[in-house]
């Protein structure tokens, strides 16, 4: 890892991988922040035009960090004969420590077809609180105006009679309250691979309704978690997700696949993020496989358990 200067008076924090012909280069535009403040996070890939790079991976598994947009630049002329694929994601985080930007890892092919893989270094970043500065001048309370007018009798007469009616009906619709049976809410069981075909009979993707597919595959895959789960998944950012579903002890395999989807729909619904074509097409067959991973079908003898013996009819 090695510290830049760029013109514009803005310092990065880079680090640099190279082999061969191909170069990986990370970099934010501040390591010390304070609660919500954006981080730009550049991943820059360099290469020469007769090497190919793999795809460049949409979502980061940040743990505590958000993602709230993404873009990327392929093909980007270095002016040396070379090529570079940027990425950009503007992240950030609403708690005070230090954090890691994990590594990347990034796969490409040479021209006589060497396979390598590159990785990035981690970066640090350090979250404080805004504070007070020493030179901020502060301005003394001043102490309350006491009033001298006394409060007329009837006003207090008027606030007694207010409370006693409140008292009376509130009584009043407590008794009726009591007489009434509260029906239970109604819970209804859902397939959930039924509703997933059934979002893909839409074909959203050929009417160019991508965020809309993500959106509709996105609300069925957190209502199948918050209820194979328990926790209440719906309103929860993708941060959020990931600590609720491992103080319940899901698996590291499982809990990895479940948050690069989810990071993967945060980044279409609200970063307006285009993504790959293979990525979208095969976004339900990506949560059918978790779905049944979490779920795993019944065995032989759990299937028995549900059957009744009927009782034997005897001929009269």
């Amino acid at each position: 890892m090695r510290h830049r200067l760029f013109f514009g008076a803005v310092l990065f924090l880079m680090g640099v991988v190279a082999f061969a012909d191909v170069s990986v280069e990370a970099g934010v535009d501040r390591q010390t922040l304070h609660v919500g403040d954006p981080v730009s996070y550049t991943l820059t890939i360099t290469y020469d035009p007769s090497d190919s790079v793999a795809d460049i991976p949409t979502g980061l598994n940040l743990s505590s960090l958000t993602v709230r947009d993404f873009s990327l630049k392929r093909g980007v002329p270095t002016g040396d004969g070379r090529l570079s694929d940027v990425a950009l994601y503007v992240v950030t985080v609403f708690r005070l420590g230090r954090f890691v930007i994990p590594p990347i890892p990034v796969e490409y092919v040479t021209a006589d077809g060497q396979v390598g893989e590159l990785v990035t270094a981690p970066i640090e970043l350090t979250v404080e609180s805004l504070g007070v500065a020493a030179d901020d001048s502060l301005r003394g309370i001043k102490p309350p105006v006491t009033a001298k007018e006394q409060i007329q009798p009837w006003v207090w007469a008027l606030v007694a009679a207010l409370l006693v009616a409140g008292v009376v009906a509130g009584i009043i619709l407590w008794r009726r309250s009591g007489d009434e049976e509260v029906a239970p809410a109604e819970y209804i069981e859902l397939d959930w691979h039924a509703e997933l075909s059934a979002i893909a009979s839409m074909d959203l993707l050929s009417q160019g309704e991508v965020r809309f597919h993500y959106d509709k595959v996105s609300s069925i895959f957190r209502l199948f978690l918050g209820r194979s789960f328990r926790c209440d998944v719906m309103e929860m950012t993708t941060s959020e997700v990931n600590l609720a579903l491992s103080s319940v002890n899901v698996d590291g395999g499982l809990l990895e696949a479940i948050l690069v989807i989810l990071s993967e729909c945060d980044l279409v619904k609200f970063a307006k993020h285009e993504p790959i074509s293979g990525d979208a097409a095969t976004l339900i067959d990506r949560v059918r496989v978790v779905i049944d991973t979490a779920q795993p079908k019944p065995t032989i003898k759990d299937e028995a358990a549900d059957v009744v013996d009927e009782p034997e009819v005897v001929g009269a």
